[in-house]
């Protein structure tokens, strides 16, 4: 079931213990480096000076979201 934590839900079951490393590896970076920017991008708009300003870009940005 998702929630407000999970974005992304992809089952494992049925690969080794191998592949699930492998794709760990892979992805964990990528990952880390979403969350980064995703943070930083709420950080700047937890304003709402900057909201009324820049709604414009607010929508948008949602708009691509979906």
């Amino acid at each position: 079931m998702l929630n407000d934590n999970k974005i992304l839900e992809v089952s494992l079951e049925g690969l080794s213990s191998n592949d699930r490393d492998i794709i760990h590896y892979t992805l964990q970076a990528s990952c880390q480096e979403l969350l980064r920017v995703w943070n930083r991008f709420k950080e700047a708009t937890n304003s709402l000076e900057w909201a009324i300003e820049s709604r414009e870009t607010l929508k948008s940005v949602l708009d691509a979201m979906r």
